[in-house]
This record gives C-alpha cells, structure tokens and sequence, in this order.
C-alpha cells in the first residue's frame, strides 16, 4: 500500500531539463561521497576495518579470502582477551574469559577496544550457519562508541527473520527482513535505515513477492522506495515477465521495471535503464532524461554503487 501511494504522488510530479537533472545527480553524489567518508574515518569505524582485514582476528565476518572452509564460528572455543602484537602482525591470546575482548595496541586506536558478548548461529541451506544472535560493542576507554545488536530466525531451512540495530555516537543504523510462505508462494519485506540524530539520511525498503522451489525461492515481483539525503529512487521490478536467457536481456528488463529518480521536491530527475555494455554479458545501468538522452549511471553518481555495495 505505501508503495502504491508514494507512486500516486510521485506520478504528478514535473520533470527536470537535462542540464538541472545533472546538477541534481551531482548533489546527491557528493551528499553520499560526503557520508562515506565521514563515516569510515570514525574511530569505531576504523576498528572493524582493521578487525576485518585480519585473518586471524577473532570474530565471525572477516575478509572472503580469509574464509577458506566457511566452517561455522563457535564463541565458546573463541573465548579470551586478545592483544594485537605489531611485530607479529597477529593477535595474541592472553588469557581466558567470559567473552571476547580484544585490544588494538595501535597508536590510532590506543583506547579502543572490542567485544563480543554473545553470538548464536544457526545451520541453514547455506554456508556458513545464519547467525541468530549477536550483541557486540566497541568502546574508548570506559565510554561505549559503538552497540551492535542482532536477531534473527531460521525456518524452513531459510532464513525468516532478522533485525540489526547499531547504535554509535554519530549514527545509528537499522536495518532486516522478513520472510513470510503460504502454500508454494510468499514475501520478503526488506529494510535499512541511516539516522543521525532525529534526522534520517538514508531510509529504503523493498517488498518481494516470491515462490519457492526445491532449491530456496525465486523472485516474481520487486517494489522498492530509497529514500537518500533529498533525493528518492523507487521502482517496480516484474520479474516473472523477464526473460532470463534472452539475446537481449536488457531490453527485456527495461519493458518489466519502472526505476526513476526524484528530488524531494517531487521533480523527477530520470529514468534509470539497463543496457548491454557490449563485453560479453555484462549488463550497465543509464540515467535516461528528460530528452531521452541516455549516459552512464555512474557517471554523474559513482558513489551510489559505493553506498549499496559497502565492502572495507
């Protein structure tokens, strides 16, 4: 329902020239260039990179190359306080404990410091195991920078539910779905949201209709709505219509999905369409205006591919 009204509204809007489209696109580029980089600089920020790009540092996401037997993350055998040993380029295990606390011993992060107090997981269709539950936190001496809760819920060897709050000094993030099955068919209501302070930044939500198969499920149709800084991207996908193994798969996307780009004044930038780009079978993303001129997406926002495809 929320769908259809935000399409109701946004179907009375004006349109803008290309030139006033390209000004717009360059203003929500630098509004998420400008996100990014003052949240990757955050301390706290900075701690779960290092984490992350460490083969042996002692929590359950870290770099895929490091991943070389998807094997499932046990905290009881992990327990401990861990110090980072510079000469080694390795942690130290220190002694036993409760949970996992783990120190940096890095002039850049002297005080900080993780934790891990508890996480549960789940064996699912995939690998590794789905976690169930998680509570985390990073904090600078005393003083709690970072709170990280987790939930989630499997049925039907599928994950059904999950919810992520993580809470920081500067921002706060939510973001889960929910899966639901009746007979052969079902949804997934999907969510994230970037807040800072009582202002939100980003808010997205994409509800899919799906049916299952012997192998998971597949997608029939795609509604979605981001709202990012003062611009809103929404859409319908009809999959079921798209035909997967066509010569020309991009023109066959383009006749089942309506994506377009909004400032919140409720002026339409443009339309978005897939094209071919001509290697192989890679498919690229266009910004089609007002005149129908059609130019790479990430030409004039390159960031966006950064923001829904965060990675250290």
């Amino acid at each position: 329902m929320a769908f259809a009204i935000s399409l109701l509204l946004f179907s009375c809007s004006s349109t803008y020239k290309k030139e006033d489209a390209i000004r717009s696109l360059k203003v929500l580029n630098s509004d998420i260039l400008n996100l990014l980089t003052v949240t990757t600089e955050l301390p706290e920020i900075q701690a779960l990179k290092f984490l992350y790009n460490q083969a042996n540092s002692p929590i359950p996401f870290k770099k895929s190359e490091f991943k070389v037997d998807n094997s499932t993350f046990k905290m009881e055998n992990m327990k401990g306080t861990y110090i980072w040993n510079p000469e080694l380029n390795d942690y130290d295990f220190k002694k036993d404990k409760g949970f996992i606390d783990v120190y940096f011993q890095l002039a850049c992060m002297e005080n900080i410091y993780f934790q891990i107090l508890n996480y549960e997981s789940e064996a699912y269709s995939s690998k590794p195991d789905f976690p169930t539950k998680i509570i985390a936190k990073i904090l600078d001496g005393t003083k709690e920078k970072l709170v990280i809760n987790h939930v989630g819920k499997v049925k039907d060897n599928l994950p059904e539910f999950m919810e992520t709050t993580i809470k920081g000094g500067e921002y706060d993030l939510i973001a889960g779905f929910k899966r639901t099955k009746e007979s052969g068919d079902g949804t997934i209501d999907m969510y994230w949201c970037i807040n800072k302070g009582l202002f939100t930044i980003i808010d997205a939500k994409i509800l899919a209709e799906i049916s299952y198969s012997q192998q998971g499920f597949y997608y029939n149709h795609i509604a979605f709505e981001s709202k990012v800084f003062n611009h809103t991207i929404m859409g319908t996908i009809d999959y079921k219509n798209i035909e997967p193994t066509s010569t020309n798969y991009a023109e066959s996307f383009n006749r089942n999905a309506t994506i377009e780009i909004f400032e919140s004044s409720n002026i339409k930038v443009g339309d978005i369409v897939l094209v071919s780009s001509g290697v192989d079978d890679l498919q690229e993303f266009k910004i089609q205006f007002e005149n129908n001129e059609q130019v790479l997406l990430k030409e004039y926002l390159p960031a966006l591919d950064k923001l829904y495809n965060l990675k250290y």
